[in-house]
This record gives structure tokens, C-alpha cells and sequence, in this order.
């Protein structure tokens, strides 16, 4: 087997079922080669919010977010947007039914054990994405011993948070735990801030050593007052001058959500393996789209959005020879989505299967492929992909390749059987030594038939009503993703990441992502006994580009040509931690010039912010 596998598989199968709770509970299927997986051991010193800075951090993918912290934020992989970006936990999907979308925001640090990222061909067989497929593992607590965890964070903008968990034994082969979080914060412009709670709470039995069952429930409370971005002709680094697009809108989302997990591992060597998750989704939204914005010129401007998701995912993976691990696995589920505006009701049945294999003819070759079929909506839609990697000395080289289909959200009011198909192909590269690695993936994406969302302005072209959805012939992006770590000594790490993208519509020219984005970053770590210390430094900044506005109606990316976003740098990132013993102190200084940029057109990020937070835990 390639040795860059060996930490992804082989390290799981160290007596599994001795282990509890087991760590194949709940996790991936291991027969993929995703491109990073984060696991709650990695991100000890990190000063994150939430789960999108723990992805920008620890990974060399471009995060996508409102400026201010709260609002909405997701991830761009070789070309994609937030409409192509699936997420699960413990393979239940995540997605809002109505929205189609997936909030980082909404996804706690803590209830993650892992959080797995993929695209290309395992993207699109395993989560059915034309993008980006994130799947996250529940947090596992051992039922050895009780375990206990507060933390603090405060940040400029009235920022205040608060997180806290316990976890106790009932019996030697059983756990319980609760969990929630608090944040809250105004914002620098008007209309801008966000209220939420998460509350988490879980059961875990292993009659025997070689299963595990769960019951978790997920519940969050989310509120948020979106302005639309600031206007074009307005000042992005004065608030008192700043003109936004909306004054008064605001909604809020509260969702339930229950997962029953079985994990099944009857040989030792993972050789064979059972996952099976039900799941029950509830969610509800209450929507005020301001005062002169009601949404596709429906009578009032409030709305009410109401969605269950109930359903089962389960899978299979097992070894057939020594060079062949396969997965099969199998979904169906239940939708029920009402409006209170003229987007029409839905209810349906939704299903898919799909097969994943991952073959090792050699110990320097892996081969990777598949196929998925899936039934969305009223159409039924094929995926599949291969890929391939060889590995000799220091060097990894190969090729994805991978078909996949998007349907338009509910909120977009299209047809529910139009579709766009996505050809994406990326050749990744990389060098690595012990103290170095240098990675460069250039990409392909092409898109036929894409659904192009278009900005709905009023008369005056003033207030931002939503957006409309037109379907053209063809969207072509081709870029480059690449990074490079280098260790300095036995304390320095210096790591660099480069995004290059062009794009065309129908042979135009358009600039749904920055055609360049650069970040540097500089680290110093010591330990002493117990005890580390870190500190460091980020820079980035991206080139002039235009056409990428967020519509907060339908939580949807716009194209518009008019917009223009200034070539901007993040005005530089100060970042300290410290672990010691049990707690861990950790200090941010964002933005410390007062730079503009903006990741959304309209959207800067917030200048001089200072965060700061401390965990302490018991029995860690």
C-alpha cells in the first residue's frame, strides 16, 4: 500500500474493537483519499470560532465569509461555490432543505471528532456533490474516565461567547454527555450581527467490543440581521458612512436534529465493517426580508419556512483481497418543505446508492473509483470519477477525474428537474521531505447547462430584493491550488498558499472567485514538560475582481458585472496560545492595519479585532 495511505487506514486498524469508544464509529469510509482531515487533536492551539477557521487554518482551501463572524461562511475548492459544497455528520446530511446550503457557522468545534474534506471523484460518489463533500465525525468520549470542559471568548463588536461540556460514565461500557454554546456580537455596519445557540447531547452503549450505538441530538438557534453588503459607491472602512443594501432584515433558524449511529466491526483488522445511521431533521425559519424587499414580489415581507428530513444512511466496506477495499452503500429519505410565499410545497422521496472501491496494486499505486446513483427531486442522476495515484520516493503524482449533476434549491423557485452537470478534473502534485512539502493541483471545471444566479434589484436599483436564476450553456474555470510548508529548526513553520482562477461564461470573461489569492503564514512552537507555547502570524491578500455578491434572501452567490471589489490584503493576523496543563489561553489581533478585504463583494472583514478566549478542562 503507498505509504501516504498508510495514516489514513492502517492506523485504524490497530485492534478497533479494543478500543472505546471505538474510532471507526461514526467515522468515513476508508476507502477514500480525501484532501485533509482535521481531528480534534490538530486544532489544540487554534483560536477559531467556529468551524470555518478551523478549515482556513488548517487547511490550504479558500474560505468564503461575510466579514463578520456569525452571519454565513463555507469553502471554495477548485472552482466551486457555496451551492456545490455537501456536509454530513456521521453520514446524515446536513444541507437545509430549502436553502440548499450548508453554514460553518452553524457546525460547533466540539461536536467534531474529525471533519473529513473531499472532491472530485470521492465528493461526487460519496456525498453526491459537484463541489466539495465535508463529512464530519461526532465527537467520541471515552467511558474510561468523566470529562468536563468550559470555555470563554470575547472579541471587539460586542462579541461574547461561551461553550461548555460534560461527559459522564454510567457504566463501564456506557457514556453520556451534554454540551452547548453561546455567542452573540453586534457588527462594525448596520444591520449586521448575529444571536445563537447550540445545545448537543448524546448517548453512547458497546454491548460488545466489537459494537457501538449513539443517539445524538443537535439543536440550533440561530438568528441573524443581514444588510445585503455595503453599496458600490459607499465607504467600506467608515461605518457611519457606510451605505448597506438593507436596513432591516433579519431571520431566524431553529433546527432539530436526532442521529441514531450503529457501528458493526466483527474482525479485528477492519477487514469488515457495518455503519448505519437513522436520522430525523426539523427545521424552521422565521424570515422578515425588510421592509421594501419581499421575495419574488410576494405580498408580504415576511415568511415562514418549515422543512422535515427523516431517513436512513447506511454502508458496507469490506476487504475482498489485500489489494481491494470496497464500500456499498445506500440512502433514502423523506422531504417535506412548506412556504408561506409563492415558492411552491414540496414532498417527496428522495434515494441513492452508490459503490467505492479503492485499489493497491503496488505499494507505490492506488487506483480509486466508482459510481452513484442518485434520485433528486423528480430527475435521477448518475455520478462517477477515478482517480489515480503514484507514489516513488519523495514525489506523489496523479489524476481526478469525476462526473457529477446540481439541482437548484427549493428557495430558487426553478424547475425541480432542470440540471447542470459538472466535468471536474485536477491533477494534484506533491513534494515531500521531513522538513518540507510543496503542493500544486491545477483544475478544470466545467459546467454545462449552469444555473447563473442574477441580482433582483427595485426600480431605483437601490434595495436588493433576491436574486433569479437563468440557466446558460457554459461556465469554464480553470486555475491552480497550491502550498508549501517548510520547517525551520525544531520551532519555525513557514507555510504559503496560492489560488489562481480564471473564468469564462459562455466564452466571457466573469470573476465568481478572485482571479489570484495569496496567504503566508509564520509560526513559532515551543514545549516545555507539559506545557506548549505558539505563536505567529497570517498574510493575505487577493487581486481586483468583480461579480461575486451573497443575496441574504436565498442565501445564494449572484453574479453581477457591475460590482467591482478593489484589490485588498487582511491587513495582517497576530495570533498567541499557550497550553498549560489543562487550560489553554489563546489571543488573535485581526486585521491590526485597517486593510480592506473582502472575501464577498460588499462584505469587508472587520479591522482591529481582538479575540481572545480560554478553555480549562477537568479530567482531560
Amino acid at each position: 500500500m503507498p505509504q501516504y495511505l498508510i495514516s489514513q487506514i492502517d492506523s485504524l486498524n490497530i485492534d478497533s474493537t479494543l478500543i472505546i469508544p471505538m474510532q471507526l464509529h461514526g467515522a468515513p469510509c476508508m476507502s477514500t483519499i480525501p484532501l485533509k482531515k482535521i481531528t480534534k487533536y490538530d486544532i489544540q492551539l487554534i483560536n477559531a470560532l467556529n468551524t470555518a477557521d478551523i478549515i482556513s487554518l488548517s487547511s490550504p482551501f479558500m474560505t468564503k465569509h461575510l466579514g463578520d463572524k456569525g452571519l454565513f461562511s463555507s469553502i471554495s475548492i477548485f472552482g466551486s461555490q457555496i451551492h456545490n459544497v455537501q456536509a454530513s455528520m456521521n453520514g446524515v446530511p446536513l444541507n437545509d432543505c430549502s436553502f440548499g446550503t450548508i453554514n460553518l457557522e452553524n457546525i460547533s468545534i466540539e461536536s467534531l471528532q474529525s471533519l473529513t474534506i473531499m472532491s472530485g471523484t470521492d465528493a461526487a460518489i460519496l456525498g453526491g456533490s459537484s463541489g466539495v463533500f465535508m463529512y464530519g465525525q461526532l465527537n467520541q468520549y471515552s467511558s474510561e474516565k468523566p470529562y468536563t470542559r468550559m470555555q470563554y471568548q470575547q472579541a471587539a463588536y460586542d462579541y461574547i461567547a461561551s461553550e461548555g461540556l460534560f461527559s459522564q460514565n454510567i457504566s463501564q461500557n456506557s457514556n453520556v454527555f451534554f454540551g452547548f454554546r453561546r455567542q452573540s456580537s453586534s457588527s462594525r455596519f448596520l444591520n449586521a450581527g448575529f444571536d445563537q445557540w447550540n445545545l448537543r447531547a448524546g448517548f453512547r452503549y458497546n454491548p460488545t467490543q466489537s459494537t457501538s450505538i449513539s443517539l445524538t441530538e443537535l439543536f440550533t438557534n440561530h438568528g441573524v440581521h443581514d444588510n445585503g453588503g455595503l453599496s458600490s459607491n459607499s465607504s467600506f472602512n467608515d461605518p457611519l458612512t457606510g451605505q448597506v443594501l438593507i436596513v432591516d432584515m433579519n431571520r431566524r433558524q431553529f433546527r432539530h436534529d436526532i442521529i441514531g449511529t450503529i457501528t458493526y466491526l466483527p474482525q479485528k483488522d477492519s477487514s469488515l465493517l457495518y455503519t448505519s445511521s437513522i436520522y430525523v431533521s426539523t427545521t424552521s425559519w422565521e424570515i422578515n426580508n425588510g421592509s421594501l424587499h419581499s421575495l419574488y414580489n410576494d405580498t408580504s415581507i415576511f415568511q415562514h419556512i418549515n422543512n422535515v428530513h427523516s431517513g436512513i444512511e447506511s454502508r458496507v466496506e469490506y476487504v475482498l483481497n489485500p489489494h481491494i477495499r470496497s464500500t456499498v452503500g445506500l440512502g433514502l429519505s423523506y422531504q417535506h418543505s412548506t412556504f408561506t410565499s409563492s415558492i411552491s410545497d414540496y414532498s417527496g422521496i428522495n434515494a441513492h446508492s452508490y459503490l467505492h472501491f479503492l485499489y493497491t496494486p503496488t505499494d507505490k499505486l492506488a487506483i480509486v473509483s466508482g459510481c452513484r446513483v442518485q434520485k433528486m427531486r423528480d430527475s435521477y442522476v448518475f455520478f462517477s470519477g477515478v482517480k489515480t495515484f503514484y507514489s516513488f520516493s519523495h514525489v506523489t503524482a496523479g489524476i481526478d477525474l469525476s462526473i457529477s449533476s446540481r439541482m437548484p434549491s427549493l428557495i430558487d423557485n426553478y424547475s425541480n428537474n432542470a440540471l447542470e452537470k459538472h466535468t471536474l478534473i485536477y491533477t494534484p502534485f506533491s513534494y515531500q521531505t521531513n522538513n518540507a512539502t510543496i503542493k500544486v493541483s491545477p483544475f478544470m471545471r466545467m459546467i454545462q447547462n449552469p444555473f447563473i444566479a442574477m441580482p433582483r434589484y427595485d426600480s431605483n436599483k437601490v434595495s436588493l430584493l433576491g436574486n433569479r436564476i437563468n440557466q446558460q450553456t457554459s461556465l469554464i474555470h480553470t486555475g491552480l491550488m497550491a502550498n508549501m510548508s517548510l520547517n525551520i529548526g525544531k520551532n519555525i513553520t513557514v507555510q504559503a498558499q496560492l489560488h489562481y482562477q480564471k473564468s469564462a461564461l459562455d466564452d466571457s470573461t466573469i470573476y465568481e472567485n478572485p482571479s489570484l489569492y495569496i496567504l503566508c503564514n509564520g509560526e513559532y512552537k515551543q514545549s516545555i514538560g507539559n506545557s506548549e507555547i505558539l505563536g505567529g502570524f497570517t498574510i493575505s491578500g487577493m487581486s481586483t475582481s468583480s461579480g461575486s455578491r451573497y443575496i441574504p434572501q436565498t442565501m445564494n452567490i449572484s453574479y453581477e458585472s457591475s460590482m467591482v471589489q478593489p484589490m485588498g490584503w487582511n491587513g495582517v493576523e497576530i495570533y498567541a496560545s499557550a497550553k498549560l496543563g489543562n487550560a489553554r489561553v489563546r489571543a488573535s489581533v485581526l486585521n491590526l492595519f485597517n486593510a480592506t478585504m473582502m472575501e464577498y463583494a460588499g462584505y469587508p472583514i472587520q479591522d482591529n479585532t481582538f479575540r481572545f478566549s480560554v478553555a480549562w478542562s477537568f479530567n482531560d
